[in-house]
């Protein structure tokens, strides 16, 4: 165990007795360098950088656990292999919830409960496993998705856009499709009437 230049920094172990004998729980390779009142109880192999106020407490069989440079961040549970980040006053974990290969980076007050998943950059709190959360999301280049795209407000674009690539893709809509530009099906334009005799439009 090893603390380097902290304040109030403190990593503990537990200790009960039975009626065999007193056992004592083991800690490994635990870390705590820098910062303020930072703290890690139990787990192997944990490690607390810089910060104020961060926590990680866990069983003795948590390993792999790390926050940095973080806030008043915590893991709980006795999970493995979590990360926060960057964050202030974010969980990954709680007393009865144990998580593995969470990670929480640069958000605030953001609490992650389920494997497997990233909060990202003011992300919401994580509702699902295998998942990242995030409030917004900017690409520069490509966005390639090998899945379902699922949209519950407005989903807009600029500029031109294609959807489809062969004659047998089919594209449904739920509700009405206003158009105020020209209708081009087959590779005449309608406009300014309308012609379906190139293709055609089926109304139900």
């Amino acid at each position: 165990n090893t603390i380097v230049g902290s304040q109030n920094s403190e990593i503990t172990a537990s200790q009960f007795t039975s009626a065999a004998a007193v056992l004592t729980t083991r800690l490994k390779g635990n870390t705590v360098v820098g910062g303020t009142s930072n703290k890690i109880h139990l787990g192997d192999d944990n490690a607390i950088i810089g910060g104020i106020g961060n926590e990680i407490t866990s069983g003795s069989l948590a390993v792999y656990n790390a926050i940095i440079g973080s806030q008043l961040a915590l893991i709980k549970g006795g999970g493995d292999l979590n990360t926060i980040i960057g964050s202030l006053s974010s969980t990954i974990g709680n007393d009865t919830t144990s998580i593995t290969r969470g990670a929480i980076i640069a958000s605030n007050g953001a609490t992650l409960l389920h494997n497997n998943s990233v909060i990202l950059g003011g992300g919401p709190n994580s509702t699902a496993a295998n998942t990242v959360f995030m409030a917004n999301m900017s690409a520069s280049g490509n966005v390639y998705i090998d899945g379902t795209l699922t949209a519950t407000g407005v989903l807009t674009e600029s500029g031109s856009s294609k959807q489809g690539h062969e004659s047998s893709n089919i594209h449904r809509r739920t509700g009405s499709l206003e158009i105020s530009g020209s209708l081009i099906m087959g590779g005449f334009s309608s406009e300014p009437f309308l012609s379906a005799s190139q293709g055609s439009m089926v109304l139900s």
